[in-house]
């Protein structure tokens, strides 16, 4: 991801949050895109703050989910590759 790209990120409507809050979690990720931090780390706050303290996801249930994302992104990546 670019850091212009950041700004079309969508969030979903999350109640329990404030709009400042929401500020604060974007400005957050737009500011560790540009430090070139690991996507990793980006993915891990982002997770943390929006979907677990957000929506109350549990933890367990969206590693699971970033699983199947990096095996079809792997299958993706290798496509083509012989």
């Amino acid at each position: 991801m670019l850091p212009t790209e950041a700004s079309n990120i969508y969030l979903p409507a999350i109640k329990k949050m404030t709009k400042e809050k929401m500020i604060i979690i974007l400005s957050k990720i737009d500011e560790m895109i540009r430090n070139n931090c690991e996507i990793e780390d980006v993915l891990n706050y982002s997770d943390r703050e929006i979907l677990v303290n957000g929506l109350g996801l549990e933890y367990d249930y969206i590693m699971r989910f970033r699983k199947i994302w990096k095996t079809l992104q792997q299958r993706r990546l290798n496509r083509g590759k012989i």
